[in-house]
Order: structure tokens, then sequence, then C-alpha cells
């Protein structure tokens, strides 16, 4: 019990972080990583992301996911689970206004906004 105490007391002060290892034959998980993160990571972490809700944490992990490519607002619907569109569209906007992610118009056959993590360059 006592572990587990201390496991998520480092968890909520970010100092632990839970990563999953890349999927294996028929994407079944191959398991989880736990890292340590120093106190001057945490720092950085603390003050990129804190205040931010578990959604709007969730959407960002979702568009850098994505990479270069980005994601549009309904595939973050789906990748989510977030089913009302104008809480999409009010978390980007937290996102971006952080400057967390950035948007840009797609000028391929038909014209679209897409979210893209702030510190990717985007794939035309």
């Amino acid at each position: 019990m006592m572990l587990q105490n201390a496991l998520k007391n480092l968890m909520e002060r970010h100092r632990l972080e839970l990563s999953r290892l890349a999927d294996g034959p028929g994407d079944t998980p191959r398991g989880h990583l736990v890292r340590y993160v120093s106190e001057e990571q945490s720092s950085q972490y603390l003050q990129r992301f804190g205040g931010l809700a578990a959604n709007d944490h969730l959407v960002y992990q979702k568009i850098e996911e994505a990479g270069t490519k980005g994601l549009f607002a309904r595939d973050l619907k789906s990748r989510t689970g977030i089913t009302n569109p104008n809480v999409i569209r009010t978390i980007i906007e937290k996102l971006m206004k952080r400057k967390l992610i950035k948007d840009f118009t797609s000028v391929r056959p038909i014209c679209t906004t897409t979210a893209l993590a702030a510190n990717t360059p985007a794939d035309s």
C-alpha cells in the first residue's frame, strides 16, 4: 500500500512518466514503461501543461501523435471519444491560445483546417 501511495504521489507531481510500448502482432500492447522525470523536466512540464483538464491534455496528445499530418476536428472526435464538437473547438482554441498547437489550412483539393502540435512543421 505504501508503494502504491508513493507511486501515485510521484505521478501527480509529474515525476514519473508512464508510456505504452509499441504494439506487438495483432495490435496487442507489449507492456508499459515507467520513466523517472527529473525536477527540471517536471517543472518545465508544469509550466507548459499545468492547469489543463484531462480532456485538454488528451486532445493535445492525439494531435501530437499525428505528427506532421495533423488532425481534423472530426478525427479528434473519434480518437478522443469527445462527441460534442463545441467542446473540441473550445479545447483547440485554448491550446492555440497557450501556443501548444497551431492550425493550418491545406491547399490540397479541398481547403481544410487542421490542428498541429506547435513544434511540428506542417506536411503540406
